[in-house]
């Protein structure tokens, strides 16, 4: 999936840009998930084993800094880290 020059250039610069691996249509629903994990997260007002905030977090301004082990937490994120495309690339920098 990678050309030998973005390998190169991974191991040059730590990173690399691989376009159009993901459907418009994956990201999408990746980012409606996301929203409803934010959304969610207008109900807690510290740290939870779901929420990691960020310093100003309120229910009127949802902060959510990270979302721990989304993977375990729905199935579309599931789907993410199995996606064929990502697995190629990740398989061609290891």
């Amino acid at each position: 999936m990678l050309t030998p020059d973005q390998i190169a250039q991974y191991r040059e610069d730590g990173y690399v840009v691989a376009s159009d691996v993901v459907s418009a249509e994956a990201i999408d629903e990746l980012r409606r998930v996301t929203d409803e994990f934010v959304e969610e997260s207008r109900g807690v007002t510290e740290h939870t084993d779901a929420f990691d905030l960020e310093p100003g977090h309120t229910r009127e301004a949802p902060r959510l800094r990270r979302l721990k082990s989304p993977v375990g937490r729905h199935p579309v994120y599931d789907a993410a880290l199995r996606h064929e495309g990502i697995l190629a690339i990740v398989s061609s920098l290891i």
